[in-house]
């Protein structure tokens, strides 16, 4: 009986290790459009001139980094890495609809985006998402995965409204 309770414990565990990522994620979005929103300006006092973005990318998959344009360079925020724990990335892709009626990079109506996948928030209000796709996209998104179990979340994020999106699939 106790082995049956102490898998039950560590699969708990490893479930709230895929929640407290997929918030870490939005939760980070949320920052860089707040920043946009507010004003805020860099340690220099001065605004970014192409506003605040996250960047994601599979070739550090349990990193994101938050950053701001000045000069149409992107400058890491200060405290601006976040590690995920043991969670990986694993895809991006973008829906080009209007309403999001599956699940992302799930389905033929989501396309693959590739390896990148960089969302910046302008100082005008505008949402661009930066990546070698040139589609355009109403929605951008990501699938994660926890390392141990398998066991997936995703994110999307509209470029109407900013707003994201999270849960388990």
């Amino acid at each position: 009986m106790l082995s049956f309770g102490l898998a039950r414990f560590r699969t708990g565990q490893f479930s709230n290790e895929l929640d407290v990522s997929t918030k870490q994620l939005s939760d980070g979005v949320s920052t860089v459009r707040n920043y946009n929103l507010a004003g805020r300006t860099l340690v220099n006092s001065s605004l970014p001139d192409g506003g605040y973005g996250v960047r994601f990318d599979l070739a550090s998959p349990d990193k994101f980094k938050l950053f701001a344009v000045v000069n149409a360079a992107a400058e890491i925020l200060p405290k601006g890495t976040s590690t995920l724990s043991g969670v990986d990335l694993k895809s991006f892709c973008g829906l080009n609809k209007a309403t999001v009626t599956t699940l992302p990079c799930q389905g033929a109506s989501w396309n693959n985006i590739g390896n990148y996948l960089e969302i910046i928030f302008t100082p005008p209000g505008k949402i661009l998402a930066n990546f070698s796709d040139t589609g355009t996209y109403q929605y951008v998104g990501g699938v994660i995965e926890h390392q141990r179990t398998g066991q997936k979340a995703y994110f999307y994020i509209s470029l109407t409204s900013g707003l994201i999106t999270q849960g388990l699939l």
